[in-house]
Formats: C-alpha cells, structure tokens, sequence
C-alpha cells in the first residue's frame, strides 16, 4: 500500500491513466463554469463581471479562492442573524 501511495504521489507512469486526466479536466471545466455564471448572476457592474471573469479565466485556481472569499465577506448573513448564529450589529432596545 505505501508503494502504490508513493507512486501516485510522485505520479510514476504506472498511475498515468487517462481516465483520471478526463475526469479531473471534467471537474476542473465545471468549476469554471459554476463560476463563472456565479459572476454572471451576480447584482455588479458588467465592467466588474469582465474584470472577474478574465481574472478567473487568467489565474484560474487562485482567481477562484479569491472570489469565493470576497463573495463570503459581501454575502447576506441576515439568514445567521435569523437563526441566532450571529449577533446582530445594531444595538435593538426592547420596548
């Protein structure tokens, strides 16, 4: 077992098989879709939107890190506040 977890870590060309390249090509073309239609859908400028998409097109993996954390920092959390998660921000006095 530590052999075949060696070999597939150093990728011997025992492990190249191109299946597994199709498929990782598959989920890396679905990644880039998702996210790019998330940025499509998206309530911003459309100067924004081209800015995005060509950072996402240019720096893919990184380009898509970066979005899905600004897109985590701008998010609603009012949900949170809903359910008692997060606290709310304002000072509320009861009457």
């Amino acid at each position: 077992m530590k052999a075949a977890i060696y070999r597939f870590i150093t990728l011997d060309a025992r492990n190249v098989a191109p299946e597994i390249y199709l498929g990782l090509l598959i989920i890396y073309a679905a990644l880039i879709f998702t996210t790019i239609n998330s940025i499509r859908t998206q309530d911003i400028s459309t100067a924004r939107k081209i800015i995005w998409s060509l950072f996402i097109l240019v720096v893919p993996i990184g380009g898509m890190a970066i979005y899905a954390l600004c897109c985590l920092v701008t998010a609603d959390h009012s949900f949170l506040r809903s359910i008692g998660i997060l606290r709310s921000t304002t000072n509320s006095k009861l009457i």
